[in-house]
């Protein structure tokens, strides 16, 4: 059965970046240079004269470009989604989901976000009204256009009091609402949430404004992969996790 893809691309973007026939292909295809199972890593954003996207490892040091870099969550990320009124924007209460935390956990992989290798005032700085940020500063958006795998994503942070901070679920569709945002040179760690095992591929764009002008890249996809690699070990030599 094709694997559903969700995406507020245009259907040329989509039929070009996320093909129904993808996860086959890439199970077939190509291993994976490095799979992510507890190192601590961000999906790293560079600015010269165009954006440069990355998974860094930084554990060991190692750069990966996201076609080549799985990150994993094993049976050590299955959870129960919480109950209340306020989990609602992901699972139903009680129901199995896998999660990488955001914070470090030795059992499962610590994956985050990273605008450290930005040159310093670089971009312009406003006021992010959006009613979950509603401050000024130089902001780098992270925005999923593009979902393809068997179930639902979501990226999340808790406050102080616990209380869940959604910022990206697909439960309900992807839109404009689905983004994460970063200060210029910060970074910052979040939970990510799958509702069923297999291979996800989840396409972003970063922007940033400058001298008034939004700069937005090229479409990137990551791979995840939720108690399953994709590698065909007889066919690549790569040992899954």
């Amino acid at each position: 059965m094709p694997t559903p893809v969700r995406s507020n691309l245009p259907g040329i973007l989509i039929a070009t970046l996320l093909p129904l026939t993808v996860p086959a292909q890439l199970a077939n295809r190509a291993p994976y240079n490095k799979i992510l199972t507890t190192e601590h890593v961000e999906l790293s954003v560079d600015y010269a004269s165009q954006w440069s996207v990355s998974v860094v490892d930084t554990d060991f040091g190692g750069v990966y470009a996201p076609r080549w870099a799985l990150s994993f969550a094993g049976a050590s990320a299955r959870r129960n989604w919480p109950t209340g009124s306020q989990w609602s924007f992901f699972s139903s209460p009680g129901a199995q989901v896998w999660i990488l935390p955001q914070t470090q956990d030795v059992t499962r992989l610590y994956l985050g976000f990273s605008a450290e290798d930005l040159p310093g005032n670089f971009f312009d700085s406003y006021l992010n009204s959006d009613p979950r940020v509603n401050r000024t500063g130089r902001w780098i958006t992270w925005s999923l256009v593009g979902l393809s795998g068997p179930g639902d994503l979501a990226v999340w942070q808790t406050d102080g009091f616990g209380n869940p901070i959604a910022w990206i679920t697909t439960k309900d569709g992807i839109s404009a609402q689905d983004a994460f945002y970063l200060l210029e040179g910060g970074h910052s760690h979040v939970n990510w949430g799958f509702t069923q095992p297999g291979l996800y591929f989840a396409t972003f764009q970063v922007s940033a404004r400058k001298n008034g002008q939004t700069l937005t890249s090229p479409p990137v996809t990551f791979h995840f992969g939720v108690e399953a690699t994709g590698v065909d070990r007889t066919r690549s030599g790569v040992l899954t996790p």
